[in-house]
């Protein structure tokens, strides 16, 4: 069933922007509760990215980065790494997403193949709470 859920939720992101508490959901499509919880982990616009998971003007495309945390479970890390070929680990940093000492920074890209269907299985994951657009400044 964990896996029925996780394919529902990749085949919502194809074509539904970030679900949103004060907006109305796809009219005709029903989610779940854990379906609803999972797209709304997810905090930032993913419409704003094109098929290759690039923003921006045609001329300046750039690659959404976007951050999470992890506990340091060897067994979590291995699946959440296994998910996002993206995803690099920093321990030990804090990130804007807020990680607790006993946690994983991951910062991932979305200009990787099917961009919304590995963000909807990150999402999906129980130990992942949240993920935000990472900025570098």
């Amino acid at each position: 069933m964990r896996a029925a859920t996780i394919i529902l939720i990749a085949a919502l992101f194809v074509g539904c922007a970030q679900l949103r508490e004060d907006e109305p959901q796809m009219p005709g499509i029903v989610l779940t509760d854990a379906e609803a919880r999972a797209l709304a982990k997810i905090r930032f616009d993913l419409d704003a990215l094109d098929a290759n998971g690039l923003q921006g003007p045609a001329d300046g495309k750039r690659a959404l980065h976007y951050e999470l945390c992890l506990p340091s479970d060897p067994n979590v890390v291995r699946t959440v790494l296994a998910l996002d070929p993206t995803l690099v680990l920093h321990p030990g940093a804090r990130g804007r997403v807020g990680c607790g000492e006993d946690e994983l920074l991951g910062l991932g890209s979305t200009h990787q193949p099917d961009h919304r269907a590995v963000l909807a299985r990150l999402a999906a994951l129980p130990e992942v709470r949240e993920i935000r657009e990472a900025f570098f400044e």
